[in-house]
């Protein structure tokens, strides 16, 4: 489980884009509890909404590639 405020540019996440790992190119908070991130993945780029909810399925893959 990766919590929202420990999401940073940079890293490689799973559970963001269904079935691949995605680089985090922008994160920005949207309050106490949610995020925007755009994330780089095999299928492209994507700009997603992540809430709460989300942190479980959240996994780091690897930081700073």
């Amino acid at each position: 489980m990766l919590k929202l405020e420990d999401i940073k540019v940079g890293m490689m996440v799973t559970g963001i884009v269904p079935g691949q790992t995605a680089r985090v190119v922008s994160v920005e908070s949207s309050g106490a509890d949610a995020v925007t991130v755009i994330v780089k993945s095999a299928i492209g780029v994507s700009e997603q909404q992540l809430y709460r909810l989300d942190e479980a399925r959240l996994e780091i893959a690897a930081k700073n590639l």
